[in-house]
């Protein structure tokens, strides 16, 4: 592991999605079909919390690798919301069929478009901390 932490996990995470079977967009998105439709809130919340639960051993992991305990530095645990943020915004963004080529349909382009999405979203991160209001 070299360089910035945000690079190496993005480039991880875009890595881990174009190593997935072929078959692995089409259950992904059929599982958020049912989380959205289950008419509970059960599964969502399970989405939720197992989103938190990777969040936070990654963290771990990464400070283990490191050699520091990675809860204790605010800046590694802004890390993982910014990695499990990026993560969260582009899934949903390609699975609504938001974003430029979408056309508005779920899903639309595959995995491909997903990663492209991700990637949107890690883009935005440095513009989204410069936001201000303006008035």
């Amino acid at each position: 592991m070299q360089g910035r932490f945000l690079a190496f996990l993005r480039e991880a995470l875009l890595a881990s999605l174009r190593s997935m079977d072929a078959e692995w967009d089409r259950r992904f998105l059929q599982t958020r079909r049912i989380v959205a439709y289950a008419g509970s809130s059960v599964l969502y919340d399970h989405s939720e919390l197992a989103s938190l639960r990777a969040q936070r051993q990654l963290i771990d992991v990464l400070g283990d690798k490191i050699g520091i305990v990675g809860r204790e530095d605010v800046r590694f645990r802004m890390l993982g919301e910014f990695v499990l943020g990026a993560w969260r915004c582009g899934a949903s963004n390609w699975v609504a069929g938001r974003g430029s080529e979408a056309q508005g349909i779920r899903g639309h382009g595959g995995r491909d478009m997903l990663i492209r999405r991700v990637e949107e979203a890690f883009d935005a991160i440095p513009e989204t901390l410069s936001l201000a209001a303006r008035g």
